[in-house]
C-alpha cells in the first residue's frame, strides 16, 4: 500500500510547531521539479512517492527571541561551534518526530551529504525573488529573511512552482547592485573572516532595499547574523 499524502491539517500542525520555534516562513514545492532545474550536485533525495513534496523552511526576525530564550534555558549551547545552527537542527528534528510520513532533511549550513541550492529554491518556490544584491527579497519582509532547512516528505506533491513577482523597483535594484559590487570589490576573498570584516557594508546592501524595512532584524540579531560573535549572545542572554 502506498504512502498516504499528509493532510492539510497534519502539515499545518507540523509547521505550526516550527512557527512556535521561530521558523515562521514555509514554502511547498515539488522535489522533482526542483531536481529538474538545478545542477545535479544540488539534487534532493526522493523516496517511493512519484512526486514527493518538499517544504522550504526559513525565518524572519521572529526567530531571535525564541533562540535567545533557548540559550537562556540551555547556557551550555553557547559553547557550540554555531549555537544557531544547533538550535535549528534540534528544533526541526524534534518537530519532525511527529511528522505524518517519512522524511529527509537538509540544512542550509551543511554541505554533506549534498548542499541545497537554497536561493534558487527560494525563488522557484515563491518565497523571495533573487535581486541584484544576490539576496532573496520577500514581497512583505524584503531581504530580512533567512533560509534554514528543506524537508522532503515521502508523499505525493501537487505543488507547482510559482515564481514571486519582483519585489524591488528598478531604482532599488540599481542601488543594491552598486552597493553589492562595491562591497565585493573591497573584499580580498569570500571567506567568513572577510565577510565579518566588512559586515557593516553588507548590512548597507540589505538596507538599500526599500521593501520590508519595518521587518529589519534587530541590532543584536543583525550583528550576530554576519559576525557569529558569541559576545552578542551573552549580552542578549544577560538582558533578561
Amino acid at each position: 500500500m502506498g504512502v498516504m499524502p499528509p493532510t492539510p491539517e497534519s502539515m499545518k500542525r507540523t509547521l505550526d510547531r516550527l512557527v512556535g520555534c521561530g521558523f515562521d516562513l514555509h514554502a511547498y514545492f515539488s522535489v522533482l521539479e526542483y531536481n529538474r532545474v538545478v545542477d545535479p550536485r544540488f539534487a534532493l533525495p526522493v523516496g517511493e512517492a512519484p512526486n514527493p513534496i518538499g517544504v522550504l523552511i526559513g525565518n524572519t526576525r521572529a526567530i531571535w527571541p525564541h533562540f535567545i530564550a533557548y540559550l537562556r534555558a540551555n547556557p551550555d549551547v553557547i559553547e557550540h561551534d554555531n549555537p544557531l545552527e544547533q538550535y535549528t537542527e534540534k528544533s526541526v528534528y524534534e518537530v519532525l518526530e511527529s511528522a505524518p510520513v517519512s522524511v529527509a532533511v537538509r540544512f542550509s549550513h551543511q554541505m554533506a551529504p549534498a548542499p541545497v541550492a537554497m536561493q534558487e529554491l527560494a525563488q522557484l518556490a515563491g518565497l523571495g525573488s533573487l535581486s541584484a544584491s544576490h539576496l532573496n527579497v520577500h514581497p512583505v519582509y524584503g531581504p530580512w529573511i533567512s533560509m534554514r532547512a528543506v524537508v522532503v516528505f515521502d508523499a505525493f506533491s501537487g505543488a507547482v512552482f510559482k515564481e514571486p513577482a519582483a519585489a524591488c523597483t528598478p531604482a532599488c535594484e540599481d542601488r543594491c547592485r552598486e552597493l553589492f559590487e562595491s562591497t565585493m570589490g573591497a573584499m580580498k576573498s569570500r571567506t567568513h573572516l572577510e565577510i565579518r570584516a566588512h559586515w557593516r557594508d553588507w548590512v548597507a546592501v540589505r538596507d538599500s532595499c526599500s521593501t520590508g524595512r519595518t521587518y529589519r532584524y534587530g541590532e543584536d540579531q543583525l550583528a550576530y547574523h554576519y559576525t557569529h560573535d558569541k559576545a552578542i549572545l551573552r549580552r542578549a542572554i544577560a538582558k533578561g
